[in-house]
């Protein structure tokens, strides 16, 4: 399974599509050559942080410090990845 080979960004340029019981990655914008690829870990847990977090390393500007699932993340973050349909249907259940 190649996803193990994708690292987390709290602020990504890619996205998981679930389409027939397959999972896509998808570009969020423009992906410059040689540009590292990155999804946000949350957008596809339905863990909390009871079940399952770890830190963030990702250094980004914008760094939450700590991974978890979909609910933990901060509202507009929420609101984009719904409103940009980067969020898959089983988490919005």
């Amino acid at each position: 399974y190649h996803g193990y080979f994708i690292n987390h960004a709290c602020q990504p340029n890619c996205y998981i599509k679930v389409m027939a019981n397959q999972a896509f990655l998808v570009a969020m914008r423009q992906i410059k050559k040689g540009e590292e690829l990155f999804y946000d870990y949350s957008a596809t847990s339905t863990d909390t942080k009871d079940t399952w977090a770890m830190k963030c390393k990702c250094h980004e500007y914008y760094c939450r410090k700590e991974i978890s699932g979909f609910d933990s993340l901060p509202e507009d973050v929420k609101k984009k990845y719904i409103d940009g349909g980067y969020a898959p249907k089983y988490i919005l259940k």
